[in-house]
């Protein structure tokens, strides 16, 4: 494979690209769903594929294909090629990035594609019984997921690299009511790593825990309407953030004016006591990255430092020029084909 996407590489070079690069990927997952003691969903697939990229001036030509082999690959090269220059896009060289060579594996303790599918079960199992608790829980849910993702990158920067990454998820959701008032409460484990992590839950207390709180809730005060100061826990702060900021700052977004932080560089747009970062080198996080899907190293990027909006999230295809890599948010262009 590595072969084939170096010939590929080096046939778009020859047509004339001024930078390129040609990506394999492919992404196994696992989805279990458990409602009320029976299994809902059961899903396992492997997906994969082929992207090509090759810039000339400021026009970019993307082709992806599932076709694998040498012949079908640099066909999509000569195709790239002749995608970017329909373009008419002006725009600076990329600078070259110094290369990038090897293989990086995951660091897992125990491998989830080694786990026995009747395990997963029987923790999915254990997890929505664990929540029936109480009459008031009128409906119980589990769920897990899995993703192995592979990717093997050759650019024109003379990067050659293949990593491997993987995350898992585990979800207790039960539904509580009283016979006038229905409500939900859930608890989520996830991260990158190995099965290791779901082997150590404790999904009994979870899931009564889960059921406790949903059924707390049922007696739980109305919130007056209208603009009140609140004090939000880390996972609602997370989701405004992400939603409110997070793509707002998107490169595209901003390049093509469609974001309310376009030109608000060095402009204060929170409270000084607010300080966002991107950051995909936590250790076990579930954007733990050890490369973006451009090769690109994770790192550690201050969207807006003590209140001031300090620069936008991208990637090299947007403006041509990019040293950080960012969390798995999928800002890359990821190939899913089946």
């Amino acid at each position: 494979m590595e072969e084939a996407l170096h010939e590929a590489v080096e046939r778009m070079l020859s047509l004339g690209a001024e930078f390129c690069d040609a990506r394999y990927q492919t992404v196994h997952r696992l989805n279990i769903m458990m409602v009320d003691a029976g299994v809902r969903s059961l899903t396992e697939e492997t997906t994969g594929g082929v992207c090509l990229r090759a810039r000339i001036a400021g026009s970019w030509g993307y082709v992806s294909t599932v076709s694998v082999d040498k012949d079908g690959m640099l066909e999509g090269a000569m195709k790239a090629v002749k995608n970017a220059r329909h373009g008419t896009s002006k725009g600076k060289r990329i600078p070259e990035l110094k290369p990038i060579r090897g293989t990086y594996k995951a660091q897992l303790k125990i491998n989830p594609e080694d786990v026995p599918l009747e395990e997963k079960l029987e923790l999915v199992k254990d997890l929505d019984k664990a929540q029936k608790t109480s009459e008031k829980i009128v409906n119980t849910n589990a769920f897990y997921n899995e993703t192995i993702k592979r990717s093997w990158l050759v650019n024109s920067f003379s990067t050659s690299l293949a990593w491997e990454e993987a995350r898992g998820r585990a979800i207790a959701q039960p539904i509580a009511s009283d016979g006038s008032k229905v409500e939900v409460f859930y608890h989520i484990t996830d991260g990158t790593g190995g099965f290791e992590k779901f082997k150590s839950l404790d999904v009994s207390k979870i899931g009564r825990t889960c059921a406790n709180e949903a059924i707390q809730l049922l007696s739980a005060k109305k919130c007056p309407s209208g603009y009140h100061t609140c004090i939000s826990d880390p996972t609602i702060s997370g989701l405004l953030a992400h939603e409110v900021m997070g793509h707002a700052s998107e490169a595209d977004e901003i390049v093509k004016r469609r974001s309310f932080l376009t030109g608000a560089v060095g402009q204060k747009v929170a409270s000084e006591q607010i300080t966002m970062v991107d950051d995909g080198t936590v250790e076990g996080a579930y954007g733990r990255i050890p490369f973006d899907d451009e090769g690109v190293p994770a790192s550690r990027t201050v969207i807006i430092d003590k209140g001031v909006y300090r620069g936008v999230v991208s990637q090299v295809r947007p403006h041509g020029n990019r040293e950080s890599g960012l969390s798995a948010r999928g800002v890359a262009c990821n190939i899913h084909a089946p």
